[in-house]
């Protein structure tokens, strides 16, 4: 079930022009960001009902005592009804993302089965490195790991994708790190289409995901601390699919949801609310 809960969980928190007045991505990653104040809550149904509710956070730009101007996006999922009796589950995440829409820090607080652990997550994306403390009770460790330096986390890389061209046969490509694996996540735009969700119709861009799961390691192991290079990556699993995603087609790019099979069966997640951005 853990394994379950965290492929969830990484595909929510985890893109020709569109129709509409939808306008084209701008520039940089700064001039794209369109979400201050924006939150979304989601209803995941796993074996024919309601087994989670899910909710994200998009804050307004704050001065962070040691990253400076920062954005502040949180992260909700917690299992509800029958599910909430045989897997208890409430996870929660903060993460500052930089003006370039890349995370600086990432905190991921994990309380299942009455069980609570955190992954907090420094991440140097000039050096290719991030810092990871981990923490469970009275027990903490302290690593270091080699990512590349366009790396997400959980959430934000979400945000990026939505600001994309989301014209069919696009693809895009995603490094991804919140403290336990490397993924290397591949979007690929394959319809336009329509999902039915509570907040009506909503004309869709389709996409399926991919996942690979890497090793990073230092190019040269024997070279001066001065000699900065970027890290070799093997591919340590996958490819494999995760599903199959939507985002709205019109100006306000929503991640609507997914559609997934896992190892115990049917995972669907759709939105259920919207606040619009401020």
């Amino acid at each position: 079930m853990k394994a379950n809960v965290t492929r969830f969980f990484l595909l929510l928190m985890l893109v020709a022009p569109v129709s509409g007045s939808a306008q084209l991505p701008q520039d940089t990653a700064e001039e794209r960001f369109e979400w201050y104040g924006e939150e979304l809550y989601y209803s995941i149904e796993m074996l024919g009902s309601e087994a989670a509710r899910c909710a994200i956070a998009v804050g307004f730009p704050t001065n962070h005592e040691e990253h400076g101007l920062v954005v502040p996006l949180e992260g909700l999922a917690l299992s509800v009804g029958f599910f909430a009796n045989v897997y208890p589950m409430e996870d929660t995440a903060v993460t500052y993302v930089a003006s370039d829409g890349l995370p600086v820090e990432s905190t991921k607080v994990i309380d299942e089965r009455n069980r609570e652990r955190s992954y907090t997550v420094a991440y140097d994306q000039g050096s290719f490195t991030t810092t990871i403390l981990r923490t469970e009770g009275e027990s903490s460790r302290r690593t270091g790991r080699f990512v590349p330096s366009d790396t997400h986390d959980a959430i934000s890389w979400m945000l990026d994708l939505r600001s994309r061209d989301l014209g069919i046969g696009n693809e895009y490509v995603y490094h991804v790190f919140d403290g336990w694996k490397l993924s290397r996540l591949t979007a690929r735009i394959t319809d336009h289409t329509d999902v039915y969700t509570e907040l009506g119709i909503m004309e869709v861009a389709e996409m399926t995901f991919t996942r690979e799961v890497l090793a990073s390691h230092h190019p040269l192991p024997y070279a001066d601390d001065t000699t900065l290079l970027p890290p070799v990556y093997v591919v340590n699993d996958g490819p494999s699919e995760l599903g199959v995603g939507w985002f709205s087609l019109d100006d306000r790019r929503i991640p609507v949801g997914v559609d997934i099979e896992t190892p115990i069966g049917h995972l669907r997640m759709v939105i259920d609310r919207h606040v619009e951005p401020q």
